[in-house]
């Protein structure tokens, strides 16, 4: 078994065509794989859909289904709760990105 986190960003993919989108739902539809996503996911999701119908990109039976989808598909994925810790472990592993980002650029310039 494999295990996926899918932020926001990549989670919308399974409900409206872009680029990904089959990737996406070639790891979603797979039973051997263990998804987890944000507690937040699902209502960042229907905000992006929503924005996304609201520039007529889908129209409003396509926003119905994918919300509907979207809510079943949610029930099934590992929920990880947004708390202070995680909060604080990003923000280290991003300063951490950001300082080897820069050592590498750095290095390129010399």
């Amino acid at each position: 078994m494999a295990d996926y986190f899918f932020d926001s960003s990549a989670l919308v993919k399974a409900y409206i065509a872009e680029a990904g989108t089959d990737w996406v739902r070639t790891i979603l539809d797979d039973p051997q794989h263990r998804i987890s996503i944000s507690a937040l996911a699902e209502v960042e999701v229907t905000s992006a859909l929503t924005r996304r119908a609201n520039e007529g990109d889908l129209t409003q039976a396509e926003l119905d289904q994918a919300c509907d989808e979207l809510n079943q598909d949610c029930a099934t994925y590992f929920l990880v709760d947004v708390t202070h810790q995680i909060l604080e472990a990003a923000s280290v592993t991003l300063a951490t990105i950001r300082f080897e980002h820069m050592m590498l650029s750095n290095l390129h310039q010399r």
